[in-house]
């Protein structure tokens, strides 16, 4: 049963995953880095606390999906210049203590400036505070979902374990097929929860997870993109 084991490792992290938001990527220890999707707070660290949402109430809609990717699109857009600034900025400071002050306040002023230009898109889109947090968790929820559900071979790796799993259990004895294929269907069931995004259900309710369902590997694309950036920038 060396294919159940490892499906069964594998659902496990993927449980793991879509159960949790998106992990920031860790801080550069030279220049700060902005979270790629923080509605509040600039990337000093010196972050607003954000005021409660009841954000579980709302529905997600097309319009607010997309709304959030296109705000996205231009976050990590925003952040990357940010980013070369802020490097630019403390490189030509190096070795003089002064000017490296000079230019850590500099990084935290244009920080501010990056939250103000995120605040006025998510404005420009219609996004108000309450509908940019459940958006942008619901979104989280299932890009994580559906980014790990794509690179472990979705439906095709899927389909094919399967096919394997039914082979091996009918080469074992008849007395311990019930229990195998117990399992089986109970790893499957987590497998398409997972891409079925069943969180989102459970918090948002069936509507809103179709919304987001039909856009989960455009998000998920989003997503990677966003990751791939931050690691570059550390």
């Amino acid at each position: 049963m060396k294919r159940l084991i490892v499906l069964a490792a594998c659902l496990a992290l993927l449980s793991v995953i879509a159960c949790s938001k998106a992990a920031e990527p860790a801080a550069s220890r030279t220049q700060p880095q902005p979270a790629a999707d923080a509605p509040t707070g600039g990337p000093s660290g010196a972050a607003e606390a954000a005021k409660p949402v009841e954000s579980a109430k709302i529905e997600i809609t097309d319009d607010l999906v997309l709304g959030y990717m296109e705000y996205q699109k231009e976050n990590l857009a925003l952040i990357r210049q940010y980013a070369e600034e802020s490097s630019k900025n403390l490189e030509s400071a190096k070795g003089d203590t002064a000017k490296m002050v000079k230019q850590f306040a500099l990084n935290d002023k244009m920080g501010k400036e990056l939250e103000e230009k995120r605040k006025a898109k998510r404005q420009s889109l219609g996004l108000g505070d309450a509908e940019f947090e459940a958006v942008k968790d619901a979104a989280q929820m299932v890009a994580t979902g559906r980014a790990l559900y794509n690179q472990m071979g979705g439906e095709a790796a899927l389909a094919k374990i399967l096919d394997e799993q039914k082979a091996e259990i009918a080469k074992m004895p008849a007395e311990q097929r019930a229990a195998a294929e117990a399992q089986v269907a109970d790893m499957t069931k987590s497998f398409k929860d997972v891409r079925d995004g069943i969180d989102v259900r459970k918090k948002y309710g069936d509507r809103s997870a179709e919304v987001l369902l039909k856009y989960a590997d455009a998000l998920a694309k989003q997503y990677w993109e966003g990751l791939q950036m931050m690691g570059e920038k550390k």
